[in-house]
């Protein structure tokens, strides 16, 4: 739980941040859930093997653009890469339904 309201946080931090001077960064997943570093931000422990099972079931408006909710699950990855785990420690799992399919 702790983990979670950490990720959150930083997330939070992360988007609301002026990011004017910064380029995204795609650690794990190129080209999709671009990432900025933060000074001064708590980052995922790379020493630990991460498992995440995400529930994705919103709408997506336009077919012809990449599910906000798929690209969120990237960042997500890419935020952990940001913080030295690799792809290797980190499982993750979506289940879509829903509107979402």
């Amino acid at each position: 739980m702790r983990y979670l309201f950490t990720l959150s946080l930083l997330l939070f931090l992360v988007l609301t941040t002026s990011i004017s001077a910064q380029k995204a960064e795609f650690p794990i997943v190129k080209n999709y859930g671009g990432i900025y570093s933060y000074d001064g931000s708590e980052l995922p422990n790379s020493e630990t093997k991460y498992k995440i099972v995400i529930d994705l079931k919103s709408l997506q408006q336009d077919k012809k653009q990449i599910n906000t909710g798929l690209n969120n699950v990237a960042r997500m990855m890419n935020l952990h890469g940001l913080g030295g785990v690799k792809p290797d420690d980190l499982e993750v799992v979506v289940v879509i339904h829903g509107s979402a399919t």
